[in-house]
């Protein structure tokens, strides 16, 4: 659902890639509804990295894949 608002009008940015334009679109939503710091980094991450698909994979823990944080997004948008 935020993976792409930085190419909206209203989040993009003029020096900051779209995808950290939208971690940082989702991260401020997110934190406006209460989510737990921890969350919102690994939120944040996820999105800002989603178009490099052979990052995360090297990143630790060895588990992380932006995939696995969808729920992380989608819970939060609806408990509040």
């Amino acid at each position: 659902m935020f993976h792409d608002m930085g190419l909206t009008p209203q989040y993009a940015s003029s020096d900051k890639r779209f995808e950290v334009a939208s971690a940082n679109a989702a991260r401020n939503f997110l934190r406006s509804h209460g989510i737990a710091e921890r969350d919102l980094e690994t939120v944040w991450t996820a999105i800002a990295l989603h178009t490099t698909p052979g990052v995360p994979p090297h990143m630790l823990p060895s588990s992380f894949r932006p995939e696995n944080f969808c729920g992380v997004i989608r819970a939060s948008h609806w408990s509040g």
